[in-house]
């Protein structure tokens, strides 16, 4: 027996909770649905957000989604919330990932032809660094308000004084990198080996970068993050220039010449504003802010399947 179930406590969801072991020694908690299909299924890894563990809830329509396709889904807790040193795109961290794909494995029939990913925020940050890690895994990939350099997020939130409310992540990127930005060359390393924008480049499978245009004003990742992200990736050509990135940024809106029309009922509830496909790398900047569109990933998992 690979998975041992834990006493639930999210009550709704098909995903129960489970732990099992990993290679560093410890026992990795995870959120877990197993098809039961006997024939080879595909996978849906949802990675949590920054400040969240295996126990959040992203979005129950994409787990109903799953279970009506038959599809296998595990939220590995890869060392918790972000502001651990094991988590926070680390290699243990990816690693944890990696072990917990095998325990899916070693418990069902996994087609791995078909393997998701997913997650939002600090989910959509791992989900990033783990596609441009390991891209021979996976069949897709979508980040949602991801953050892709740690160290320009770090000046982005450290400088957040307009909201009372607004969490400073830069204490827990400080946490886990050892210091700020320019304090060592150590420090430095840190933070560009945990950030997707160091190893993003073209990949062989779909990848979609999202983010609501007015995050970063009424949530905490500027959209920059994303459009920045999805340059690494994309053709010459494709990129967006510096300035159009300073526009949607920072004035909340795309600019004239990059208006137009889009046919995407999926974003129905938060209108698509921008979208741009180079290679596989699609990115898409929706009416909104810091969250997930579930018909949008709905969409993606119908249109991949």
């Amino acid at each position: 027996m690979v998975f041992q179930e834990l006493p639930p406590e999210t009550k709704g969801l098909k995903t129960k909770e489970v732990e099992y072991p990993i290679s560093d020694g410890t026992m990795q908690p995870a959120r877990l649905y197993l098809a039961p299909c006997k024939e080879p299924r595909p996978l849906l890894v949802a990675v949590h957000a920054w400040s969240a563990d295996y126990k959040q809830c992203f979005t129950p329509l994409v787990e109903d989604w799953c279970v009506a396709n038959d599809y296998h889904i595990i939220s590995p807790n890869f060392h918790g919330p972000s502001w651990n040193y094991d988590s926070c795109g680390s290699g243990r961290a990816i690693q944890d990932v990696l072990e917990a794909i095998d325990a899916v494995k070693a418990q069902a029939a996994v087609d791995t032809s078909k393997i998701f990913l997913y997650g939002c925020s600090g989910g959509g940050h791992f989900s990033m660094q783990l596609a441009a890690r390991h891209p021979e895994i996976w069949a897709g990939v979508v980040s949602w308000v991801g953050i892709s350099d740690l160290a320009k997020w770090h000046a982005q939130t450290a400088c957040r004084t307009d909201n009372p409310g607004f969490i400073n992540y830069s204490h827990h990127l400080e946490k886990v990198c050892g210091g700020k930005p320019g304090d060592s060359p150590a420090v430095d390393a840190e933070y560009t080996r945990r950030s997707p924008i160091t190893w993003l480049r073209g990949v062989p499978f779909p990848l979609e970068i999202n983010a609501g245009i007015h995050d970063g004003h009424t949530g905490s990742v500027p959209v920059s993050q994303t459009l920045e992200a999805f340059n690494k990736c994309a053709g010459g050509k494709d990129r967006l220039t510096e300035e159009e990135i300073e526009i949607i940024t920072k004035e909340e809106r795309i600019p004239d010449h990059l208006k137009q029309e889009w046919d995407a009922p999926e974003y129905a509830t938060n209108p698509l504003l921008f979208r741009r496909r180079s290679g596989n790398v699609t990115v898409n900047i929706f009416e909104g802010g810091h969250q997930v569109v579930p018909n949008a990933m709905v969409h993606f998992m119908e249109t991949h399947r």
